[in-house]
């Protein structure tokens, strides 16, 4: 019997009309036959079911990006329709589809080791390029297969220490201190917070040269605590101490200056009792 060959297309420049293929993107198609199945690059619960429920399913697999956990982990399913039968492959769905949707706030709420190999994924995928794609792929397939069939996980940097939970109080507000001066500690400090229940606060880094990195956080829009009125204040602050206004927010982040701040802890969490 001839040996089914798949295929991976990521490609940017990928036309968008497509037929007999698995795409995930912005595609279309006037294919009306189930050959043609084009999904939403977070569509990968949706090309699961259509997997485990017998769709027919085209021989490549079309995509411009692999520009998030789901379409990756559709590629694994493609690739090695084994993976689609393992009992752990339904969460493994689910949880990829909670990072993509909500980041490190995604990652603090399922499994530590699964966390970790996803976070080693979505940083790979950032930062290769297109001509070291391919190696990048075969290898993060590799990683991906051993921890759903055997729970062995690749090598990963090792985790910071916990933050010191200094005080905390209503609604979920929590004032942090990472063991680190650097912007890694304080981004895993806060996906550890969000594991014990905390749900937004202040996480600031021991001092050098009498200065701080500071990230404050609130896991959701409906949590109170207005960060983009918060940094315009901080950042006049700055500005009246001759230094950087470097504070920006996304409404769920405030990030101080990059090399730190000056301001004391007291005063920055005065103003944030106030917004």
């Amino acid at each position: 019997m001839e040996e089914l060959q798949l295929q991976v297309v990521v490609n940017p420049e990928v036309d968008s009309a497509v037929k007999g293929v698995v795409a995930f993107g912005n595609f279309t198609t006037e294919d009306d036959t189930l050959s043609t199945s084009i999904y939403r690059v977070t569509d990968v619960r949706a090309f699961y079911k259509d997997l485990i429920l017998g769709r027919p399913v085209g021989l490549t697999f079309v995509t411009r990006s692999i520009s998030n956990l789901g379409v990756f982990v559709s590629i694994a399913l493609f690739l090695r329709r084994e993976l689609a039968l393992h009992p752990s492959m339904p969460g493994i769905v689910a949880a990829a589809e909670m990072v993509d949707a909500y980041g490190l706030s995604g990652l603090a709420h399922i499994d530590r080791d699964l966390a970790k190999l996803f976070r080693v994924l979505r940083a790979s995928f950032l930062e290769v390029g297109q001509n070291d794609l391919e190696n990048l792929l075969t290898n993060a397939l590799g990683w991906f297969q051993d921890f759903v069939t055997q729970g062995q996980l690749v090598a990963t940097p090792e985790d910071p220490d916990p933050p010191k939970i200094l005080d905390y109080g209503t609604n979920g507000f929590v004032v942090a201190q990472s063991s680190k001066c650097d912007w890694f500690n304080l981004d895993q400090g806060w996906e550890e917070l969000y594991r014990q229940g905390f749900l937004r606060g202040l996480l600031f880094s021991p001092m050098v040269n009498d200065r701080r990195l500071i990230l404050v956080a609130r896991k959701s829009p409906y949590l109170s605590l207005d960060l983009q009125v918060a940094a315009s204040a901080l950042n006049d602050a700055e500005t009246a101490l001759e230094e950087e206004p470097d504070w920006v927010s996304d409404q769920l982040w405030l990030r101080g200056p990059k090399n730190g701040t000056l301001l004391p802890i007291a005063s920055i969490l005065d103003l944030l009792v106030r917004v």
